[in-house]
């Protein structure tokens, strides 16, 4: 299971890939809710979906410094990761497989099989997106030296099965 480091204005967050591949997901469905969308966040969009779907393990990188450059793309980010964590939250404290695979599988893009065949504690989806959050919000002090500070499964039972 690939690791990845989301980076934003030099400090990040550490998480496993499978983590990462369902949030830009969840991200990009709460995108795909708006009634219209921005060039900005067209791009934003195109580029979090491949993120989700295209399989990169140990590769991801959601891009924030280069396509988050106003305090507005920031604010109308967080919203959307608030609502979001709100989506995967109300799944309650396992979101089911068919749900998992929709958001990281898109066959136009990657032929994969579906990742998920049981369904997955909603814990470390949601503690993703909080770090998240956090990370744009300018709370967050990890670096990319902190190897040791993951966001994701705090325990074997919540670590992501695939397949």
């Amino acid at each position: 299971m690939g690791t990845s480091f989301t980076e934003f204005n030099g400090k990040g967050v550490w998480t496993r890939d499978v983590y990462l591949e369902v949030w830009l997901g969840a991200l990009v469905q709460e995108i795909d809710h708006l009634p219209s969308l921005s060039e900005w966040l067209t791009l934003v969009r195109q580029e979090w979906h491949l993120q989700a779907v295209g399989g990169f393990s140990g590769w991801m990188s959601p891009e924030l410094d280069r396509l988050v450059t106003t305090d507005e793309e920031k604010r109308l980010l967080i919203a959307l990761s608030e609502q979001a964590v709100t989506t995967l939250a109300a799944y309650g404290n396992v979101i089911p497989c068919d749900v998992l695979n929709a958001l990281t599988i898109d066959e136009t893009i990657s032929s994969r099989e579906e990742d998920f065949t049981v369904d997955v504690p909603s814990a470390p989806f949601l503690r993703v997106g909080r770090a998240f959050i956090q990370l744009l919000q300018g709370e967050l002090t990890t670096t990319v030296g902190d190897k040791d500070s993951y966001v994701g499964a705090n325990s074997p039972k919540e670590e992501c099965r695939r397949g």
